[in-house]
């Protein structure tokens, strides 16, 4: 029965599995950091990211700012991000 039980429990998502984004910004074209590291720029194609919550910070110029975002395996929903 224990076994039967734990079946039905929906397994979360393992952290780490790849996902994709596309993220637009105002201003566009803003430079996309994931947990420090740059991972490409806003509004020019989708971003490659890993499943789980990751700290994204986004800079253009002197404008930046800092979100928290948790992704989900394959394609996530497109994101609109407006820099101080």
């Amino acid at each position: 029965k224990a076994a039967a039980e734990k079946a039905a429990i929906p397994t979360p998502p393992v952290v780490g599995e790849p996902g994709t984004i596309f993220i637009a910004s105002i201003p566009p074209v803003a430079e996309v950091f994931m947990d420090g590291k740059f991972i490409g720029k806003t509004n020019i194609a989708e971003l490659k990211v890993n499943s789980g919550t990751h700290t994204l910070r986004f800079v253009k110029g002197t404008k930046e700012v800092t979100k928290k975002l948790t992704f989900q395996p394959g394609k996530n929903p497109s994101q609109m991000v407006r820099l101080q």
